[in-house]
Formats: structure tokens, sequence, C-alpha cells
């Protein structure tokens, strides 16, 4: 749940709009080992620009890889003959505008998206747009965000062209304690499904070092169990440097 509070380079992903918070330059890596031997990785970096307009221009390239996948060719056998892989890559130029409006900040991505399958590759054109607004008047403490992602050309293999799973984003986030503590919920409506899936969130500083971290989500009936919604984590701040460890059932 993250689209409404962004505060790092995860807003890429998240709600590109959230970058203009950023100060200075920024890298962030990540690596998840999956089930049934998918690795997944992703790197960003962003610094301070005014290419556009005040704001933050940021770069990031995400993986994601399979092997051993059985092959049996044209016959109906229970030896496989060999295996193949699959894998995808995407690369990201981002773009956030900083007090387009008072509180508003509005942000951008442009995803160059590239899948295989054994050895045939389709490579399609994405973009996402995103705004985030904080609600000065009302609570400085209080922000929203709306992000549109993935609007593209889709990704055509051999004849067949499979389209982007384009999503509505809206989130909601509120920081009390002088910010140690922050609740937040987003909503993503799937155009293409009519599928709505809903997240919430908490984390809590403690003494701004540790953070311990819990949250929920929601999925369209059928595509997660009670336990599975389940997520848990713990952040780690030492001066520039921030570590976070999640935990997903």
């Amino acid at each position: 749940a993250f689209a409404a509070v962004a505060d790092d380079l995860n807003a890429i992903q998240y709600n590109p709009a959230g970058l203009a918070q950023l100060q200075g330059n920024n890298v962030s890596v990540t690596y998840l080992s999956y089930f049934q031997e998918i690795n997944y990785g992703w790197m960003a970096y962003s610094l301070p620009s005014t290419l556009l307009g005040p704001g933050t221009l940021g770069i990031s390239v995400g993986y994601l890889t399979l092997g051993g996948i059985e092959s049996r060719g044209l016959t109906d056998t229970d030896t496989a003959s060999s295996t193949f892989g699959a894998s995808d890559l995407q690369a990201a130029l981002s773009y956030a505008l900083k007090d387009v409006m008072d509180g508003l900040s509005l942000g951008f991505n442009l995803k160059v998206v590239s899948e295989a399958i054994d050895t045939t590759r389709a490579t399609g054109f994405a973009a996402d747009l995103g705004a985030f607004l904080t609600l000065k008047d009302l609570d400085p403490g209080l922000t929203v965000s709306v992000a549109l992602q993935n609007l593209g050309t889709g990704l055509k293999f051999v004849s067949i062209t499979d389209p982007f799973p384009t999503t509505l984003k809206a989130g909601v986030a509120y920081k009390l304690l002088d910010g140690a503590m922050i609740l937040a919920a987003d909503a993503d409506y799937a155009l293409a499904d009519a599928k709505v899936s809903f997240r919430g969130g908490m984390e809590y500083w403690l003494q701004g070092m540790v953070a311990p971290r819990i949250g929920y989500r929601v999925a369209p009936a059928g595509d997660l169990t009670t336990i599975s919604g389940i997520g848990a984590g713990l952040g780690l701040r030492v001066s520039e440097l921030q570590l976070y460890y999640a935990f997903l059932p």
C-alpha cells in the first residue's frame, strides 16, 4: 500500500509522481527469490532535474527469469525431451514535476518491455501516469494519489497480441506522531478483468531507526486464501542507508 506514500524510489512502480518528494541522488536495489525457481530483480536511480521543470529524473531496470520448463515437442510422453526458459525485462525512464499546483505533483514512466519464451521474443512499449497530492489545508500529514499504469501496445508473440494489464490505482496515506507512524491503503482496478483488489498497511519507526510493518491484501474472490493476504516486514535505517525485509506466506 504505497501509492500515497511513495517517498522512495519504489514510487516508480506504484506512482511516479511520488518521485518529486525525493531529495538528492538515490539508488535502490531489490531482489526476490520466488517459488519454482523464479528470480526477480529491480534496480533504480534518481537525481534532481530541471529538464521539464523542477523535479526528479529516474531510470530503472527490472528482470524476471525462470528456467527448467520441460519440453516434449509434439509428442505426448511422460519423459521430457529437453528444457527451456522464459524471461521478462523492463526498462523505464521516469520524471516527476514538483508542486505543479500547491501540494500537487505529477509524474510519468515511459517503459520498454521485452519477454522471451524459449527462442521467441516479443517487445512492447507502455506508459504510467500519476498524481500525488498533499492536502495541506486539511492536514499536512494526509496524502492522496491516483495512477494509471501500463497504457501501451501489449506484446505480440508471432501472431497473437496480449494486452498489458492496464490498472487504475488510487491511494490514501496518513502520517501521525510527527511522521513516525504511517497508515496507508491502496485500491487497484484492473480494466481488462473489471476486478478490484485492496491493500492496507502500517509502519511505525522506533527512534527513527527500526520500523516494524504489517499489511493485508484483499484480492478478488478465489485469488487469495485468507492467510496469503498477510504481509509483514522490518525496516532498518542507519544514516543515509535503509534496508527493508518483507515476508509473504
